[in-house]
């Protein structure tokens, strides 16, 4: 397999679940013990996009970390706006905030590791 569907191919299988879940009409997560539980997977899912995005930009030179943050936050936008034209599902502030946050967790936690 080519470098670039290596590290490609799982940020576009993950982005394809995002782009999925968000189009389910009246989509609700099931309940597991506590209410703000789709806050906990906003952030997960994106946490998981942010590890990727950094392998995925991986072969670049520079700004690795900032090119997976942008590219995250875009795609944290689009799929809020989205969400306003699926059926029974909305577009919230704080989905967007626990999905930036997720993007950027997964940065800091690299540069920790590393």
């Amino acid at each position: 397999m080519k470098p670039h569907l290596k590290r490609w191919l799982p940020v576009y299988f993950w982005l394809t679940i995002i782009f999925t879940l968000s189009s389910i009409p009246n989509f609700h997560p099931p309940f597991i013990g506590f209410r703000r539980m789709d806050k906990v997977l906003h952030f997960g899912e994106y946490l998981i996009l942010g590890l990727l995005l950094k392998r995925g930009f991986s072969s670049r030179p520079t700004r690795i970390g900032l090119l997976a943050i942008l590219t995250g936050l875009l795609v944290a936008f689009l799929d809020e706006i989205h969400q306003y034209f699926i059926p029974g599902r909305i577009t919230e502030v704080g989905d967007f905030l626990m999905n930036a946050a997720g993007i950027l967790i997964a940065q800091v936690s690299i540069r920790i590791v590393k």
